[in-house]
């Protein structure tokens, strides 16, 4: 899943995404070293904020950059009811 959402932001969504981010407490020094949507959801993980079994906050962050778009990525992951799949799924490949 986190493969397939950096697939599909722009450089204008990882801008804003480091912002908001900033915002939700995570280090600056950290986000500015982050030049992709991948590092950044890698990040989230390493602070406790994003897990196979949470990803409210990223479905959250998602909505607030492009209306329902990039949220609606996360809500389908969220969906799937096979857990086994959502292991496979948050960083690898994209959805099935």
């Amino acid at each position: 899943m986190l493969h397939h959402l950096s697939e599909n932001m722009i450089s204008e969504d990882v801008r804003q995404l480091k912002y908001v981010l900033s915002a939700f407490g995570l280090p600056r020094a950290r986000l500015e070293e982050a030049k992709d949507p991948y590092s950044l959801f890698v990040l989230l993980e390493q602070q406790e904020k994003l897990s196979r079994e949470n990803t409210s906050n990223l479905q959250e962050l998602m909505g607030q950059l492009r209306e329902a778009e990039l949220s609606n990525i996360v809500a389908k992951y969220n969906s799937m009811s096979d857990p086994a799949c959502q292991t496979e799924s948050l960083r690898e490949g994209d959805l099935p």
